[in-house]
């Protein structure tokens, strides 16, 4: 498996534009690595199983940032994404992969995000909901700076609504304002990523 360096973890919120992601080889689907950011994080679904780094087949990875008690925007956001993802060709829908990690686990068990991905009619089997213990979550906010940086101290509420998009090789692509989400420009990114050899 390819091992990548911390710099390119912590570059991720630098990458604004798509890189040449196809110009390497491309790996088998069993050694298919998670994203950088996600090195060294133990994450759990909402079925409580470990989010291991080869699980996320050989697709492109789209991460959001949601927590189970927020009123508005991280539901707008799921339906908006679970929209997205429905109007995918059939080829792209089946590679491309979702995950949704909570920015509250104090609160959100994976029970928790079951009933939440319930509520928002989210059954695919590759949109995933995740949470881990609250030190590990706490670090991989800090990394991909998804809280307000203007807050002291940051509550689930302030945390943003970036969507991060990875390549099959794990490597950060681009990132997207996720209010509002450009759909057409987002399915598209995805749809050119799944039909990589």
């Amino acid at each position: 498996m390819q091992t990548y360096s911390a710099s390119i973890t912590v570059s991720l919120l630098a990458i604004v534009t798509m890189l040449p992601a196809a110009s390497g080889p491309s790996l088998p689907t069993s050694l298919a690595p998670s994203p950088s950011a996600l090195e060294g994080i133990q994450l759990v679904d909402q079925a409580g199983r470990p989010i291991a780094a080869n699980s996320f087949g050989s697709g492109p990875v789209l991460i959001n940032f949601v927590f189970t008690k927020c009123p508005v925007a991280c539901p707008r956001q799921t339906q908006e994404l679970r929209s997205i993802f429905e109007a995918l060709p059939p080829e792209a829908r089946a590679r491309v992969q979702f995950l949704s990690i909570t920015v509250d686990p104090e609160h959100d068990s994976p029970e928790a995000l079951r009933s939440f991905a319930a509520r928002m009619k989210v059954t695919m089997p590759n949109w995933r909901f995740a949470t881990g213990k609250p030190a590990e979550i706490r670090r991989l906010l800090q990394r991909m700076s998804v809280m307000d940086p203007s807050k002291v101290n940051p509550q689930p509420i302030d945390h943003r609504l970036t969507l991060f998009l990875f390549n099959r090789e794990g490597l950060p692509v681009i990132r997207y304002h996720g209010s509002p989400i450009d759909r057409e420009r987002l399915a598209a990114d995805l749809t050119q990523l799944a039909r990589l050899p």
